[in-house]
């Protein structure tokens, strides 16, 4: 059973929450609800410009210092947002809701299909510690599951427009300096015999996609 947050499309609730601005030497601001247990639950990372991010964790707390501190030092595995962070440099971490762990999955999930978050690299819930049980409400959650109206406007305005960096010359030299005189080592036949069979398959897919 999850205990909820007050969101626009989700309702949560936590007693005794106050947000504690923390501004950093180089004049950054990171605020975190400090009065938030460090149990099982889901979080959401906002930035000023309205976009923001949903996560999961056993321990609340210690995930949103951990998101934070990897902001601060510029080396987030997110690149959307720590490109958010480069811009702004202020955040507002905050739980949304606490669960039982095995429930954080199919809590997630839920939040990230009513919210449509911005800066997820993925709208799937993920979390690699999952458990069996967690997985299979996941699962049950998704069937049948349609985006609605205005999840899908926010999904489709934070595609738009969007272009991958362009390389400089001196990355592509260096790249293909590095592939020069590289030579990949010959297929085994149990690999390409597992090649084979993968593509007669998605051919035997597709091709009955196509007639029905």
């Amino acid at each position: 059973m999850a205990i909820p947050v007050q969101n626009e499309d989700i309702t949560v609730l936590i007693e005794g929450d106050s947000d504690n601005v923390q501004t950093l030497p180089d004049g950054s601001r990171i605020m975190i609800s400090w009065d938030v247990r460090n149990c099982a639950g889901v979080y959401c990372l906002s930035f000023p410009d309205g976009r923001f991010y949903i996560g999961s964790s056993a321990k609340l707390r210690t995930r949103l210092v951990e998101h934070t501190g990897r902001l601060w030092s510029g080396g987030h595995r997110n690149p959307k947002l720590q490109r958010a962070w480069n811009r702004f440099k202020t955040i507002k971490a905050m739980p949304l809701l606490y669960c039982r762990v095995e429930d954080v999955l199919f809590y997630e999930q839920l939040c990230m299909d009513r919210m449509g978050p911005h800066l997820n690299l993925s709208f799937l819930a993920a979390a690699v510690n999952g458990t069996q049980e967690s997985r299979e409400k996941l699962s049950r959650s998704r069937k049948g599951f349609r985006h609605t109206a205005d999840a899908k406007a926010r999904i489709s305005a934070t595609q738009k427009g969007r272009k991958g960096r362009q390389q400089s010359a001196e990355e592509k030299e260096q790249r293909n300096g590095k592939m020069r005189g590289v030579k990949r080592r010959p297929w085994t036949e149990e690999e390409k015999a597992a090649i084979a069979m993968g593509m007669r398959k998605a051919w035997a897919e597709g091709r009955s996609r196509h007639v029905g």
